[in-house]
């Protein structure tokens, strides 16, 4: 059994409307064709357009989503690793999940509870440290912390895949997989890590929830700030909510 313990230091519509006319068969006057075919090739520009433009977005993000990983592997995850058992296998769920929808889900481990508890954003969007200052304070203004945990809820509205950083010694898992608990016997062996997706701000942050498990009483909970530079992402600061 895991014991927690809270630290607070370190669809495009394009209907017009609700009513709609059958076709007439009949001829259309007064060049009623054409205008409803210019009418009608603008709005598939639109929709064609409008719709790139999301999947670029969403492409793009993923490729962020593989570089923001990548920085807090190498930030945070493989030298905690090493520190405990060098070599040690790394598992990373492939699939970052859902926001619990009743607060009362425990927060750990995720994996077993298969959604995420909305009190690891609360920490960054509310919660006083012992200083009487927010999390992250002095690095993003009021504007970009409502702005990231805005982004944070609506990419976690449903689980979603998860780009696995291609780094020596992790090795992706599917979820089932993952809720079998890790046990204090098989600690030395292998840890489990799980990633929320990054939030982006429009002024280039990105902030980040991992949890690392590396036995049934061996684990943290943090949260990560990165800044973007140019193709890389750089982790500014990590806040420690939660230790097993």
């Amino acid at each position: 059994m895991m014991r927690v313990r809270w630290t607070t230091e370190a669809s495009l519509d394009l209907r017009e409307s609700s009513t709609i006319q059958p076709a007439r068969p009949a001829r259309m006057r007064n060049g009623g064709w054409a205008r409803h075919g210019i009418r009608g090739a603008v709005l598939l520009t639109y929709a064609l357009t409008t719709g790139c433009g999301l999947v670029d977005q969403e492409v793009d993000q993923q490729r962020d989503d593989g570089a923001v990983f990548d920085a807090i592997v190498e930030h945070s995850i493989k030298p905690e690793a090493n520190r405990l058992a060098p070599g040690m296998s790394i598992r990373v769920l492939e699939q970052a999940l859902a926001i619990c929808p009743n607060r009362e889900t425990p927060l750990v481990p995720e994996a077993r509870a298969g959604c995420l508890n909305e009190n690891v954003l609360e920490f960054f969007e509310n919660r006083l440290l012992p200083s009487g200052k927010l999390v992250f304070d002095g690095l993003v203004s009021p504007a970009v912390r409502q702005e990231l945990a805005s982004v944070f809820r609506r990419r976690h509205q449903e689980a979603r895949l998860v780009r696995v950083p291609h780094i020596d010694g992790l090795v992706p898992v599917a979820l089932e997989e993952m809720a079998q608990p890790l046990t204090t016997h098989s600690s030395s062996r292998r840890s489990d890590v799980k990633f929320s997706l990054p939030a982006y701000s429009s002024d280039g942050h990105a902030l980040v929830y991992a949890s690392y498990v590396c036995g049934g009483l061996c684990g943290y909970g943090w949260l990560f700030l990165l800044e973007q530079d140019g193709t890389r992402w750089n982790v500014v600061s990590v806040h420690l909510i939660w230790i097993s």
